[in-house]
């Protein structure tokens, strides 16, 4: 009998991206809005439309929420595969491990957003300054 080996074919409905850098892992609660421990320098491996790879100094359990700062881009997402990709040997003193991250949000562009954020508070300032309320006039001079 004829054993046929089937070939593991890409499941993905995206595509990745590879696009190495940088960033800074923080873990959140389980509700998603505190900021847990310190962060991790991890490394991006490769993104899609909905997730990413990251290399990391530790294992990570899956299901745990992560905020992944790269610099002009901030992602919101959860822990959806870790498997260990190098193992600490002499010349490597520290394993490392690929992290799937399920990417639930993102913001991009972040030195923009600061910069409007920054004008908007200039105008509303000088709006403000230029604001002079008027005098309330009593309630019995104003005509019916």
């Amino acid at each position: 009998m004829e054993h046929r080996k089937e070939h593991s074919k890409e499941q993905r409905k995206e595509q990745r991206i590879t696009l190495p850098g940088p960033a800074k892992l923080r873990l959140l609660d389980a509700i998603g809005t505190k900021r847990l421990d310190g962060s991790l320098d991890v490394r991006i491996l490769d993104v899609s439309g909905s997730g990413m790879r990251l290399r990391l100094p530790r294992p990570l359990p899956c299901g745990t929420l992560v905020e992944v700062d790269a610099g002009e881009t901030l992602s919101f997402g959860e822990v959806c595969r870790c498997e260990p990709e190098q193992s600490a040997t002499p010349e490597i003193p520290h394993a490392t491990y690929n992290v799937g991250i399920q990417v639930k949000h993102t913001l991009a562009s972040l030195g923009e957003l600061e910069r409007f954020s920054r004008l908007l508070d200039e105008y509303s300032g000088s709006r403000r300054e230029q604001f002079v309320p008027a005098k309330s006039m009593p309630a019995e001079s104003v005509q019916k």
